[in-house]
């Protein structure tokens, strides 16, 4: 302790307990590690559901992961990311809303405000603001502001590729399709845009405003036979002169550029016969 004197007055210092915390578990609105939290830590509050091995979890925002139970390896960080979710593992939600209603759903990462946000199923991709917002499926990837909006049918979307802002704007119940392009800014526009796809076991490339599109090299198009990667034909990736036809070669499957036969040859032909005979 240390006397002073001050204005004829006597003070007496001391050292004292500031009341202060030593770790973060100190803070009411935080919780790291404990009993069947093992590794995992949680900001925003303590609250969780009933905890059984959910381990390994990074939690930070207000509501975010509040109903957590047996969730493990999940990354949540934003304002109410996660907020219901429960047994699901290995997701990482990362925005405002980002996962929100999801409860069992596995392995998905979905980043941007609101992306994902009623989201129910597996091994989804999800990048972009309000991006595939209401989303029933397994295997889908979307990526864009408002790509994939709305994928919430009763009958899950499973493998579906929406690369585009708006793009694929309400596909629901679609599977084992692919969309690369751009939707309009209003959803009636959206939905009937060229870039909302052409249903299940389509690829769509392009919205409504596209007058042209380029392809570089030689296409091959090959059989619709499933398990099938043979190819039927190749376009050429030369470009062919005035008056030629594409034609089916007599070997391969490149198409070949040809004068095409005329009614003079013909006609040509029928005399060098009659001579002939």
């Amino acid at each position: 302790s240390t006397t002073t004197v001050n204005n004829n007055a006597t003070y007496l210092l001391e050292w004292g307990d500031a009341g202060g915390v030593t770790s973060l578990d100190d803070l009411s609105d935080c919780k790291v590690g404990g009993d069947q939290f093992n590794e995992s830590i949680k900001i925003g509050s303590s609250t969780t559901g009933s905890l059984s091995n959910a381990v390994k979890n990074t939690i930070i925002g207000i509501g975010s992961g509040n109903n957590i139970s047996s969730g493990n390896h999940t990354t949540l960080l934003g304002h109410q990311a996660g907020q219901n979710l429960t047994t699901g593992s290995e997701n990482t939600f990362i925005g405002v809303d980002a996962g929100q209603m999801a409860t069992t759903s596995h392995y998905n990462t979905c980043i941007g405000s609101h992306a994902a946000d009623q989201l129910v199923g597996v091994h989804n991709t999800i990048v972009g603001r309000s991006t595939a917002r209401q989303l029933n499926g397994n295997w889908v990837t979307c990526l864009g502001a408002g790509a994939g909006r709305y994928m919430n049918d009763s009958t899950p979307s499973e493998h579906v590729t929406v690369i585009g802002a708006r793009c694929g704007y309400d596909i629901r119940g679609v599977s084992n399709c692919v969309i690369l392009g751009a939707g309009p800014l209003t959803g009636t526009a959206a939905i009937s845009d060229w870039s909302n796809g052409h249903g299940s076991n389509t690829v769509t490339i392009g919205m409504n405003a596209i007058t042209n599109t380029y392809l570089k090299g030689n296409i091959h198009i090959g059989s619709n036979t499933d398990g099938s990667s043979n190819v039927v034909y190749t376009l050429p990736g030369t470009a062919g002169t005035s008056g030629q036809i594409l034609k089916y070669p007599s070997s391969g499957s490149t198409l070949e550029w040809a004068t095409p036969i005329t009614s003079n040859d013909i006609s040509n032909a029928i005399a060098a016969l009659v001579a002939v005979s």
